[in-house]
């Protein structure tokens, strides 16, 4: 299944079936201070969840190279308009809304395979459900 995305202007994306989402950690940090002259520390707060920072990692290939370049420009002008729903595959219904953080080009064999990292931070950690907002909302 493929990677979706809807962007700001409410633009969805399909990527390509080579791109994929292995990993999405998920930090709590607990505030603390540590005991002077003693092993240990004491609370100071309540626990927190961090931003989820994360990467999406996929492949461009084609024989021409132009539409490869095409491709990729059509993905950075996309990226370009955050923040962006992230859906682990085109039918889910729980989305990351993330912001791009930054990309990373790799060209392979001669222009005729591109790989790209594109490294993602969502502010708020907590997955979203389309369906249950709407009707929050309504």
């Amino acid at each position: 299944m493929a990677i979706r995305m809807v962007n700001s202007l409410n633009e969805s994306k399909i990527l390509p079936v080579t791109f994929t989402w292995p990993e999405i950690p998920l930090q709590r940090s607990w505030p603390s201070q540590d005991l002077a002259g003693r092993d240990g520390a004491v609370p100071t707060g309540r626990p927190v969840f961090a931003p989820r920072r994360f990467q999406i990692r996929g492949t461009l290939f084609d024989l021409d190279p132009g539409k490869i370049k095409a491709a990729r420009d059509e993905l950075m002008a996309y990226l370009q308009h955050a923040p962006i729903d992230l859906y682990r595959h085109d039918q889910d219904s729980r989305y990351l809304r993330v912001r791009p953080a930054g990309v990373q080009e790799r060209w392979l064999a001669v222009d005729k395979e591109l790989q790209v990292r594109i490294d993602l931070e969502a502010l708020d950690p907590y997955w979203h459900h389309r369906t249950a907002k709407q009707l929050f909302w309504e």
